[in-house]
């Protein structure tokens, strides 16, 4: 007698095992608007043990099929062939070996899951990645993008005329420095009363640094040579102002390296020129005093030791951080912080998604939207409030605007604005995507919210641009203004958040009705199946 094949043998091992329920024709479940029927003699009782065994059968149909498609794939075409793989007898749990026959078929399923999955991480990785990777790789070249003032106090002074057509010729890119630079714009010293404007101007971001030439500079100079003034400080002539808080990043790495090294070389040809001019002035005047209004060289000796820094170093510049970056734990809140928020909330859609299915099949459809977006509003206060009071042992300077406790509460409020438009968005996706692929949306949410705002936007290519409306970067933007006391955009800021959630809600809302219609319509579909005895 021969073996039967694969495929026979599947079918007849789970067929046996599986006996369709008699069921009797039940009530509807649901009336025409998904609102549950009342209960009548028990019925629903006996329907739903009948649905819960009727289920039960068709999912061991479906295994069956499966399973009997994979074993007539595993031996020859004719009839006649041998099992090789699969037994008739029932497989024994806890019994096998990973590479024993006897699970050849559900090894082949699990391989084909992994790999499957293997394939997709690697395609969406390539999608997903250089998004971020392109964020930072081009920003050296970029610099030209930022702009910075050149202010010039010295009316008349040779060094303010220098300084001028220097940057002036850096910006133009007509040295060779490349782009190691800013885009530097003369400002009309007529529009500003002094110095105090372009620090306010800096620290308000409407230029990422100025330089700024200061009232007599030059002729401060020419003074203190001519009376041996001990007190002259060269580094009274320049003033570099910048917003370090800002950005740490571009400040450090690029803002002042920079305009440094470009400010020490001009400065450095100018003063060796300067001074060789002023040398040249005193030639032919001997030991001798003469009539005009000139000192002797006795005389310049004299104030030259009194003051030696004038000849020395006549113009050097002081470097003025309007707005320093000075709490390094901020660095635990401004971006990596955005991503802790974002698992948090991810972490609190998928219990929601696994929880409601307790009671959310009883639910009308309205009261079953209400519930899944107020109840993760409501799950965010707590963990906002806790994710706030850890930053507190650490001493984040929630001073420096407000009041150190009114600073607090209000990034508190931020806190929760974001968690809530980070989560929210997750709670709409799940809908769509289920807790199954809600893993690849979380990876585009993160790196699509890191990218934009990891960098000024100026550093970027134009693509980031997209940043500036993405819950990272106003939430980090409204930290920054709270604990180093930036431009205040907090109004923007929140109203960007409450935007993202708004549209999450809606999109919660749109997403969850159109998933109860389908599943009202398949409970139908069942319903008439059991009915008419196709079931």
């Amino acid at each position: 007698m021969e073996a039967p094949n694969a495929a026979q043998a599947v079918q007849v091992t789970i067929s046996s095992t599986f006996v369709p329920p008699t069921i009797s024709s039940p009530a509807p479940l649901y009336d025409a608007s998904g609102h549950p029927q009342a209960d009548t003699n028990g019925a629903r009782a006996s329907i739903t043990e009948s649905h819960r065994e009727s289920v039960h059968f068709r999912d061991s149909i479906t295994i069956a099929d499966r399973l009997s498609r994979i074993g007539s794939r595993l031996g020859d075409k004719e009839a006649s062939s041998p099992v090789q793989a699969i037994k008739p007898a029932p497989l024994k749990k806890f019994q096998h070996q990973f590479w024993d026959p006897e699970v050849l078929a559900l090894r082949r399923i699990y391989g084909k899951i992994m790999i499957r999955i293997v394939v997709l991480l690697v395609l969406f990785m390539w999608v997903t990645i250089p998004v971020y990777f392109g964020s930072l790789a081009s920003q050296a070249n970029h610099v030209p993008q930022m702009h910075g003032w050149l202010v010039n106090f010295d009316e008349g002074g040779e060094l303010g005329r220098h300084l001028e057509e220097t940057f002036t010729a850096i910006s133009l890119g007509q040295t060779n420095i490349g782009k190691a630079h800013l885009r530097w714009d003369l400002k009309n010293r007529t529009d500003l009363n002094g110095i105090e404007d372009v620090a306010n101007a800096v620290a308000e971001d409407h230029a990422w640094a100025a330089i700024v030439v200061n009232f007599n500079a030059t002729n401060n100079l020419i003074e203190a040579r001519a009376t041996g003034d001990a007190s002259y400080n060269a580094s009274s002539a320049i003033t570099f102002l910048y917003n370090q808080a800002r950005n740490e990043v571009a400040a450090n790495n690029y803002i002042v390296p920079y305009t440094v090294t470009q400010l020490q070389e001009s400065l450095a040809r100018f003063s060796q020129n300067f001074t060789a001019e002023y040398m040249r002035t005193l030639q032919g005047t001997g030991s001798l005093n003469s009539t005009n209004a000139r000192p002797g060289l006795d005389q310049v000796i004299q104030f030259a030791s009194q003051a030696p820094q004038t000849l020395s170093q006549p113009f050097w510049f002081t470097l003025d951080n309007v707005r320093p970056y000075t709490a390094p734990v901020a660095g635990a809140v401004l971006l990596i912080g955005s991503i802790y928020i974002c698992i948090f909330s991810f972490i609190v859609t998928l219990t929601n998604a696994a929880a409601r299915e307790i009671i959310g099949p009883f639910l009308t459809t309205k009261s079953y939207i209400i519930m899944r977006i107020v109840v993760p509003l409501c799950a965010y206060l707590p963990l906002s409030f806790s994710y706030a009071m850890i930053s507190l042992p650490f001493h984040l300077p929630f001073g420096a605007k407000y009041t150190y406790g009114g600073g607090f509460f209000l990034w508190w409020i931020f806190v929760y604005f974001g968690m809530s438009a980070l989560g929210l968005a997750t709670e709409a996706m799940v809908t769509l995507l289920t807790p199954r692929y809600m893993g690849f949306f979380l990876v585009v949410l993160i790196i699509s919210n890191v990218s934009g705002a990891v960098l000024p936007y100026e550093l970027q290519p134009w693509f980031y641009k997209y940043g500036l409306s993405w819950p990272v970067f106003n939430l980090s933007q409204a930290t920054r203004t709270i604990i180093f006391k930036t431009r205040n955009h907090l109004g923007q800021n929140a109203g960007i958040l409450i935007i993202w959630v708004l549209v999450s809600v809606a999109t919660t809302a749109a997403f969850t009705w159109w998933m109860r219609r389908k599943d009202i319509r398949r409970m139908r579909e069942h319903e008439e199946s059991y009915r008419s005895g196709k079931v």
